[in-house]
């Protein structure tokens, strides 16, 4: 036998190394089981549900984007206390961020946009600390259209795009059955060898149409709230699925289908949106459906289940023109969660970001809050191509606000709003007559304390409550001026009463509890609220410590009366008539509001969004129109 040199040598055992790997890579391939299947795709699922509603469809650079969050989840209860909303531009650029806290599942806030943004399609994100460990495809991202008049001025005339939904390349629409009208979703690019199509409904389950499966086997399985459902292992001839997802369970109107191979790699995605009747119901009313310029609309909402109201939910509205009833908002188009199947594929359950279950009320040693500042650097973005329609109802827009300045009218004004905490007892002041003092304010109001004067300095004590048990805390309390902490009630007692809108107390240990204030509050809180945010700004200024000061403050929005001259009246053509962010439902489940039209003759849209509180999101919207007054007959 010939000897091998010692290259020759080398290069076999290189060969029998690869080999040996080759063999020992393709033995050691994991089939897993459905069961395992199912754990990996639920550890890959963040459990929290996020969504978020804004005051309009597209705006202007320059104007405030009013928006309200909610949150939601099968354990409300475990559920985070700080919410990050942030604006990207096309190229992913920050223009801004901010951090909110999450107050009975929801939370309201407002961006100034700034003036300097270049028109084009930005990017609205809403998310969690703890959604951060998953895949960004399961957080709340939405386009909306910003433009910018010095850049649409420059256009003789804008480029035309079609109103349907704009598919990214390679992308169609799936195919639904006729009879099928409770289904609607977006195929997978056409390019990629496994599809999935929904088909329709039958008998409760829904059908799946498997396309390019070849002779490997593989897992159906679908996500619902959280939930997920799967079907038994698909043979090689199957090409239609039936897969049973209940109804009830589709909590946020989608259903995510996933088909994985037996070794946890997913082959295919869709998602299909389920129009079925919801556990709770929205309706809303108006009193009918045309309305004159300038008059006053008062809208009814009420949310049921079964035939029973939903009480305590939280809701948030927004009215504006919509000619078109599809004004302006940017469909998603629909893309692959890649970063979901590298999770799924890889079965890690690593957690980086931590649940914020509980928030601090100070911001921390560090002194570096969350609160981030809006970009102040120029802001740029690619050409934007827009409807004709959209062009026109810009041009609107800028139209309104040409003649607000020149007429010197201030449509609204931001009000601050303290960061709302949890009380036992309000008492609203302006029910009453005039007070000398706030000291007389506070003993002829309030109940449940006892204030007094001890060697001339004032003391005040909260009286503590419950069916079985009665005493006073034996320390002061928290003192609270819109939200800033000050250090005795003296401070309060230098207010002027007229300027006191209310008086709140609370002392329950539950109460206190949920307002994350620790030993701040062993001994009760006394909150005093101003009209307006002057005194919180004075008291700031001199030093005093605001309560979530590393959070951003929300703010409402007050509409400024219009008022006439003789027979000049300033014209009003608002496009957007009201934001209510803060609608709450009674016991019975009903909430009202009013608002009044402008003299633009239009199409109104009433878009409703809320979270009921047994954690159930609800959507609902109504149209009515704004038409000319009848002629008078001379």
């Amino acid at each position: 036998m010939p000897c091998l040199t010692k290259s020759s040598r080398l290069f076999l055992l290189a060969v029998l190394l690869n080999v040996v790997g080759f063999f020992s890579q393709h033995s050691n391939a994991q089939t897993l089981s459905l069961q395992e299947q199912v754990r990996r795709v639920e550890a890959a699922l963040v459990q929290e549900r996020i969504a978020l509603q804004h005051d309009k469809p597209f705006y202007l650079a320059g104007e405030q984007l009013w928006f309200n969050v909610y949150l939601s989840g099968r354990d409300t209860a475990g559920l985070s206390k700080v919410v990050y909303v942030e604006v990207r531009d096309a190229n992913g650029k920050e223009v801004t961020s901010q951090a909110h806290l999450v107050t009975d599942n929801s939370a309201t806030g407002d961006v100034a946009l700034p003036k300097n943004l270049a028109s084009g399609y930005y990017q609205v994100k809403a998310y969690t600390a703890w959604m951060k460990n998953f895949s960004q495809g399961q957080q709340f991202s939405k386009k909306i259209l910003i433009m910018n008049a010095k850049d649409w001025r420059k256009e003789k005339s804008p480029v035309l795009t079609p109103s349907h939904t704009v598919l990214s390349q390679g992308e169609q629409l799936a195919s639904v059955e006729e009879k099928d009208t409770l289904i609607e979703g977006n195929a997978l690019a056409a390019a990629a060898k496994e599809r999935l199509i929904v088909k329709g409904q039958q008998e409760g389950s829904l059908l799946v149409q498997v396309l390019g499966m070849g002779t490997q086997p593989a897992f159906l399985l679908a996500e619902a709230g959280g939930k997920v459902f799967y079907s038994s292992p698909l043979a090689v001839t199957d090409d239609l699925r039936q897969l049973e997802v209940p109804l009830s369970e589709v909590r946020d109107k989608q259903v995510r289908f996933l088909l994985l191979d037996n070794q946890g790699k997913v082959l295919a995605e869709e998602r299909a949106e389920i129009h079925a009747p919801q556990l709770i119901r929205a309706e809303v009313f108006t009193a009918k459906e045309q309305y004159q310029p300038r008059e006053k609309v008062t809208v009814k909402v009420r949310l049921t289940s079964g035939q029973a109201g939903v009480g305590n939910a939280q809701l948030s509205v927004a009215v504006y023109a919509d000619p078109q009833r599809s004004w302006g908002d940017v469909k998603s188009e629909h893309h692959q969660d890649e970063a979901l199947w590298q999770a799924i594929e890889a079965g890690e359950n690593k957690r980086q970001h931590l649940k914020e279950t509980e928030v601090f009320p100070l911001p921390r040693a560090s002194g570096k809050g969350t609160r981030l500042q809006e970009a102040q650097s120029p802001i740029t973005n690619p050409a934007v191509k827009i409807s004709a329609s959209v062009n026109q109802e810009l041009q609107r827009l800028e139209a309104v606000q040409f003649l607000e300045e020149a007429y010197e009218v201030k449509r609204y004004e931001k009000l601050y709003q303290p960061i709302p905490l949890h009380m036992d007892k309000t008492f609203k002041l302006d029910q009453y007559i005039d007070f000398a003092s706030t000291e007389s304010a506070i003993q002829e109001v309030t109940s449940n304390l006892r204030l007094s004067k001890q060697k001339g300095k004032f003391q005040l004590r909260i009286l503590y409550t419950d069916q079985f048990t009665k005493y006073f805390f034996k320390e002061e309390p928290l003192y609270l001026v819109d939200g800033v902490m000050v250090k005795d009630i003296d401070e309060i007692l230098q207010l002027d009463p007229k300027d006191l809108e209310s008086i709140q107390l609370a002392w329950k240990t539950e109460t206190l509890s949920r307002n994350n204030l620790d030993q701040l509050a062993w001994n009760g809180i006394f909150l005093v609220n101003t009209k307006g945010a002057a005194h919180r700004e004075r008291l700031v200024k001199r030093g005093f410590q605001a309560l979530f000061a590393h959070l951003d403050v929300p703010y409402t929005l007050q509409e400024v009366k219009q008022e006439s001259s003789g027979q000049e009246t300033i014209p009003d053509l608002r496009v957007s008539l009201g934001w209510f962010p803060g609608l709450k439902t009674d016991k019975d489940g009903w909430a009202t509001f009013e608002f009044t039209t402008s003299d633009d003759l239009d199409t109104f849209r009433v878009a409703i969004m809320g979270v009921a509180e047994q954690g159930e999101m609800v959507q609902a919207h109504k149209f009515f129109q704004v038409t000319a007054p009848p002629a008078t007959a001379k």
